[in-house]
């Protein structure tokens, strides 16, 4: 079964399979983690088999648990790609005969003993997360495609990062995928581009004009003009030395005449947060983006045509496609089955859902957040902005800037375990007092006392939320409603319900 892959995915199995074919036997592509690299492994080894490279691929992972999981996920019915451990290859627990090419999941892991485990004229293919290998059979190869985090971030494919660099890289990502809605042209070099140490982001083609843009994230709301005159010079004397003019793009609020008195004295276009929201042009899923980015609440803020640079189309003529998002997610919810063995992709699915219903609510969002003494790891750590009245009752009553949301793929309804470990990780000098437990059935008799007895005794509030209940907030978010108010009204019949 072929995967569908992202356009990355795409170049990564690309340059691979074009090293192959060429004669290379020792090929090296390095990623992150979280990139799709097993959908990637796989795809290289039906091209190499498609194309008559090879007849047969071994796909080799760490543990077996691995191997069985992405032959269930790829749907294996034929012989010409096995999947193994890579203590079966060097135990020699299978005939390997015919194997034209070995994919490793984890190049870093592989030591030179597995030469004398397969067949010498055999193509060996790793990936690798990490900058370099440095002992293993992959240790003198340059990797044959390399994608980084940075670009990632930028792609809008990495995503919930609580690093600072990354998010500003992610909000750049938002503004170059709004000028390309705007059929700009977005030259992008892969290594930040410097002239004479100054850096730029990204250059704009706009018909006959070229702009030397750089992106600024930051957090407040409003920026004094004190703080960004450096920046103002530094994309001024790029624009100058490269030949275009300058564009800086800002996620906060300057007011009008501020804007235009910068761009009358400096030619520097200023585009900020409603700047931003003018030439998003109702794009839906666009305004979502930006709202990740800013604790503005973006209903408050009146869209502002820039008083420096335009582009030349017209907003007007952009109409926006209608993609109910949510419908799509509830077919995920019902596909996946409950148990042990879809535990990560029921994680997926609900952390793709809390996005898209509160996204705009939160300004960082991290998964498997793990505390700094690594006894705890959370599915899901949200930031609140504290702009909608769920939110700010979080904020204002349970003294919490952030949420936990773990989610549960029992079959089962959940015991009071759960609860007991859920509330570990809350924590009101980290102003962390609030979880949210997704699961199939929702809380058992014995676990909604002890969540009751958490809020009672320690003021932690623990929420309980079924599929049911993620299928009817998406069905409000389609229809333009706000499924916050839904979460607020549960947490209100529930208060209510509570005796002393």
């Amino acid at each position: 079964m072929r995967i569908e892959l992202r356009d990355y995915q795409k170049e990564v199995v690309n340059a691979v399979v074009q090293s192959a074919t060429k004669g290379q036997k020792k090929i090296l592509f390095n990623m992150p983690t979280g990139m799709g690299k097993n959908s990637i492994i796989h795809n290289i080894a039906l091209d190499l088999i498609e194309k008559r490279v090879i007849k047969k691929a071994l796909i080799v992972y760490n543990t077996s648990a691995e191997a069985l999981q992405y032959k269930a996920v790829f749907s294996d019915t034929a012989n010409d790609i096995l999947r193994v451990t890579i203590h079966d290859v060097i135990n020699k627990s299978y005939v390997f005969e015919e194997i034209g090419c070995i994919l490793f999941s984890e190049a870093y892991s592989v030591s030179n003993d597995i030469f004398q485990c397969v067949d010498k004229d055999a193509i060996l293919i790793g990936c690798t997360s990490v900058a370099q290998v440095k002992s293993g059979i992959f240790s003198e190869v340059a990797p044959v495609y390399i994608y980084t985090l940075q670009e990632a971030a930028i792609d809008g494919v990495s995503r919930f990062s609580g690093d600072a660099r990354l998010r500003a890289y992610e909000f750049e990502g938002v503004c170059r995928r709004l000028f390309e809605s705007l059929a700009l042209e977005v030259i992008a070099p892969k290594v930040e581009p410097l002239v004479d140490n100054i850096p730029y982001d990204f250059i704009l083609k706009d018909g006959a004009h070229t702009l030397i843009v750089e992106v600024k994230l930051f957090r407040g709301k409003n920026v004094s003009l004190e703080r960004i005159k450096t920046i103002i010079e530094r994309i001024k004397l790029a624009s100058k030395r490269v030949g275009g003019e300058p564009l800086l793009i800002t996620s906060s609020v300057f007011p009008f005449d501020v804007k235009k008195m910068v761009y009358d004295q400096t030619s520097v276009t200023i585009w900020d947060l409603p700047t931003l929201l003018y030439y998003s042009n109702g794009n839906s899923q666009l305004i979502s983006d930006i709202g990740k980015y800013t604790y503005s609440a973006l209903d408050e803020i009146l869209p502002e045509e820039s008083c420096g640079w335009k582009p030349q189309k017209s907003v007007a003529n952009t109409p926006e496609t209608v993609i109910q998002r949510g419908v799509e997610l509830i077919k995920r919810i019902e596909n996946c089955s409950g148990g042990q063995k879809n535990y990560k992709e029921y994680e997926v699915i609900c952390r793709d859902v809390v996005e898209y219903l509160f996204g705009d609510e939160f300004s960082l969002m991290s998964t498997q957040h793990q505390t700094q003494d690594k006894i705890f790891r959370m599915d899901l750590l949200c930031s609140i902005k504290g702009n909608g009245e769920f939110w700010k009752w979080l904020v204002q009553h349970y003294n919490s800037r952030f949420v936990v949301f773990e989610s549960k793929n029992y079959r089962k309804e959940i015991d009071q375990n759960l609860i007991y470990i859920t509330e570990k990780y809350l924590f009101d000098t980290a102003l962390r007092n609030v979880a949210v437990i997704i699961s199939r059935k929702g809380f058992s008799k014995t676990a909604k006392i002890v969540a009751d007895g958490c809020l009672k005794e320690h003021k932690k509030l623990i929420m309980d939320i079924t599929d049911n209940d993620l299928i009817e907030m998406l069905n409000m978010k389609d229809a333009g409603e706000e499924p916050s108010d839904y979460m607020l009204n549960k947490l209100e019949n529930y208060l209510m319900s509570i005796s002393k």
